[in-house]
């Protein structure tokens, strides 16, 4: 519960921050996404996920992620991760096409170990670059480190992804 409440609390910390340092008009885009998960309990597989990337201004943004993997474990036990998270990003050219960034956010993890679930509270960092065209698709590369307990940090797991992306992009 505790980290339910620091992870709310960060989110409409961020939020505000986003109102308050903005530019005249921000810039939501909504992505699609596969990646290469590597978790620290079993073999590589895939993850799924969705993001909405506010920007707010020509060099910050924040994201909201919903992820979804099935894999596994060294055990041979079912499992099912869903990390949902909220990440602050700084875009090291502004406003461009070619845009590299870092960032960090936190989230609540959601796991499935055969009939257990477990919910924890975590962080995680990221790194990427990506291209943009004007017919609202793209290029990109990113990796993230996530350490979903922060009473347990030895138990991070590494997320590549890239490819083509397509994405829903509006001024607000």
């Amino acid at each position: 519960m505790k980290g339910q409440r620091i992870f709310i609390f960060f989110t409409i910390l961020l939020l505000i921050g986003t109102t308050l340092y903005g530019k005249d008009k921000g810039h939501l885009s909504l992505k699609a996404k596969v990646s290469l998960y590597d978790p620290p309990d079993g073999g590589q597989t895939m993850i799924y996920g969705v993001t909405a990337d506010y920007r707010f201004s020509n060099f910050f943004s924040a994201a909201g992620n919903a992820e979804y993997a099935q894999y596994n474990n060294d055990d041979s036990e079912d499992v099912t991760y869903m990390p949902v998270t909220v990440d602050g990003k700084l875009h090291a050219l502004g406003d461009s096409s070619i845009d590299p960034y870092l960032g960090a956010g936190l989230g609540l993890f959601l796991k499935t170990v055969g009939d257990e679930n477990e919910t924890t509270f975590g962080f995680e960092f990221l790194g990427g670059i990506s291209y943009h065209m004007e017919s609202g698709f793209g290029f990109s590369a990113e990796a993230k480190y996530a350490i979903p307990d922060v009473s347990n940090p030895d138990e991070g797991g590494l997320t590549l992804g890239g490819g083509i992306e397509g994405s829903l992009e509006m001024d607000l």
